[in-house]
């Protein structure tokens, strides 16, 4: 199976919003210069998600699961890439 090449996969990253993808799933609010949300990985009981729209990039303050655009969906979703 053909791999697909880096500059593709960057070029890809970089034409999505991380945060347009993750809203599919979660409600995300605006808190300071991040984007806060429950975390779609654990029960939670307070907003502990986080979408950092400059860098792309989620983050969990309780379970420490994080990533780009592309993990976040292989988790989320069971999906492999």
């Amino acid at each position: 199976m053909p791999q697909i090449p880096r500059e593709t996969i960057d070029q890809l990253r970089n034409q999505v919003d991380i945060a347009d993808v993750i809203s599919q799933d979660i409600q995300l609010k605006k808190q300071g210069k991040n984007l806060m949300g429950h975390c779609p990985f654990h029960e939670d009981a307070t907003p502990s998600f986080s979408v950092n729209e400059e860098k792309q990039y989620f983050y969990c303050f309780s379970c420490h699961r994080s990533g780009d655009v592309f993990s976040y969906l292989e988790q989320a979703h069971d999906l492999s890439f």
